[in-house]
């Protein structure tokens, strides 16, 4: 959840039905209970308005629109879909064609031509009233996990309450307050070493206060990690920002970093930042949108860090795709044995569809970490140094082979300063549209092992059964491997099987599984209880 998000762009067409008072749009960016689609308040999408988000003819999941710009709109999924929701997929809006003045929008909207993503509150103009206020909506999950060793050496359990909620609309304006959060608790003879063993722990992940300033700009206050710029981090402050004209937008970043593994308010690390966004292209053809950002953090005091943060998004005509976040440091003290600059981190992958059977995957990942920062030297204060540069390259195939077979493959090559590993590979085979379970599925797949404790080859299967109409779900899996010490004889040999399944009972949803291991070293029963409300 921390990795860098990538922006979004327009994918596809969409219309308008003006005298059912329906819209279909696509999908353009999926988080793991939000979506964000190509139309707005322009084509009549109000806050409140009910969706169906559909893949060729069958639903998928339910959604409600929590915020609209002029030509963007966040919903927030009312049901767990059914599959993997992506961009391309179709959401339907049942639209009340609400606006300012209350009247109705007129037929033959046309859409805006400059889709700006809404990775955060459309920053336009504030509507006289909203029909409702102070909605509140989030999920409860409780959760038991607890891990029965014959050794004894492993026994643990683990109790957590998670929760995430927001309040839209507060007081009738376009502020909303969003919160994630959890408490644990832990106890056995295993991870005695951690934060919340025997002792009761909280972690407050996101607290804010968020909405529009004015016509062109929005605000945050609390603690968040700003998704215009993921790689800034998590940070206890505030940020603003505003948009110049339809493609460039300037934005600040101010406060304290969470301090050490607790994560918890302090005041020795202040930190601040600046960051431009600027997209380039039209709804068809070549499109990017980037963002570059400076940090700067001080640790009591003393300059800290001072780097450069870059993420961007290049799409073309053809379905060609690229997704780029690099992270350059400069030296912040007079050291001779670090440079003066290095790039301490660069990811890029890239996407292609030749055909629309076929996808074809890859892209670079690397990281240095010469540059020591002053408060890396300071003991116990919840930072460390990896010491390992690291390189590695990936490439994925996937192709259908029709009457719901699906192929997959890829490889990797890694390479660090610490440790050397062969490539790494897996190929997995899907069936979908099982007999008795048309929304099934069934996978299987081989890959390779290769390590310092073990070499040759693992498999596993899967399979997912939908059933009562899709209020059951039950997900059996086993795996085995022939992959032993280099000087033990192979031999294949089952290492664990288990299952999970999910009930669905509005708003609630029940959840259990297990999984049985048993090799030469470890034999233990996990499981896996709990429920999830949403309201």
């Amino acid at each position: 959840m921390r990795a860098g998000v990538p922006l979004a762009v327009l994918l596809g067409p969409w219309g308008v039905g003006a005298e059912t008072g329906r819209l279909q749009a696509n999908v353009v960016y999926v988080t793991m209970a939000e979506v964000y689609i190509d139309a707005g308040t322009q084509s009549g999408i109000s806050p409140g308005d009910p969706g169906v988000i559909q893949r060729q003819g069958k639903t998928l999941a339910r959604a409600e629109v929590m915020d609209a710009g002029r030509s963007s709109a966040r919903l927030r999924l009312l049901s767990k879909s059914t599959e993997e929701i992506q961009a391309g997929d179709t959401v339907t809006v049942e639209t009340s064609f609400r606006t300012q003045g209350g009247s109705s929008a007129p037929a033959g909207v046309k859409p805006d031509p400059d889709f700006v993503p809404l990775l955060a509150p459309w920053p336009g103009p504030r509507p006289s009233a909203f029909p409702q206020r102070n909605i509140f909506h989030g999920s409860l999950r409780m959760r038991d996990v607890v891990q029965d060793d014959s050794s004894d050496r492993s026994d643990y359990s683990i109790s957590r309450m998670e929760l995430t909620s927001d309040m839209d609309r507060l007081a009738g304006s376009s502020w909303s307050l969003r919160m994630d959060g959890n408490v644990s608790y832990r106890s056995g003879v295993a991870f005695e070493n951690s934060a919340d063993y025997r002792e009761a722990r909280y972690d407050v992940f996101r607290l804010l206060l968020e909405g529009p300033v004015g016509g062109r700009g929005f605000a945050r206050m609390g603690r968040f990690a700003p998704a215009e710029l993921p790689a800034f981090g998590f940070i206890d402050g505030v940020q603003g920002e505003a948009r110049l004209n339809p493609g460039f937008r300037l934005g600040a970043v101010g406060g304290f970093r969470p301090e050490g593994t607790e994560q918890r308010p302090s005041s020795d690390w202040p930190s601040a930042g600046l960051y431009a966004s600027l997209k380039t292209g039209g709804s068809s053809g070549f499109r990017t949108w980037g963002t570059v950002g400076v940090l700067a953090d001080y640790f009591k005091g003393d300059l800290d860090r001072l780097a450069l943060l870059w993420e961007e998004r290049v799409d073309f005509r053809a379905p060609v795709s690229f997704l780029i976040s690099a992270e350059g440091d400069k030296r912040v003290d007079n050291s001779p044995d670090q440079p003066s600059a290095q790039l301490s981190r660069l990811n890029v992958s890239a996407s292609w569809y030749p055909w629309k059977s076929c996808s074809l995957r890859g892209g670079v990942d690397s990281g240095q970490s010469d540059i020591v920062r002053p408060s890396q030297s300071v003991e116990n204060n919840g930072w460390t140094v990896s010491g390992a540069d690291y390189f590695r390259s990936w490439v994925a195939l996937g192709q259908s082979l029709g009457w719901g077979w699906r192929a997959e493959g890829d490889v990797s090559f890694y390479h660090a300063s610490s440790d050397d590993m062969p490539p790494l590979w897996r190929g997995g085979l899907t069936k979908t549209r099982l007999p008795f379970f048309p929304s099934g599925y069934l996978t299987g797949t081989i890959y390779n092992i290769s390590g310092r404790a073990l070499e040759g080859l693992g498999a596993q299967a899967s399979m997912g059964l939908p059933m009562f109409r899709q209020r059951l779900y039950l997900g059996p899996t086993c795996r085995a491997r022939n992959a032993v010490r280099p000087d033990d004889p192979k031999k294949w040999e089952w290492v664990d099987y288990g299952a999970r399944a999910d009930w669905r009972v509005s708003p609630f949803n029940i959840f259990a599984g297990f999984v049985r291991t048993n090799t030469e070293t470890t034999s233990s029963v996990l499981m896996d209880l709990g429920v999830d409300y949403r309201w």
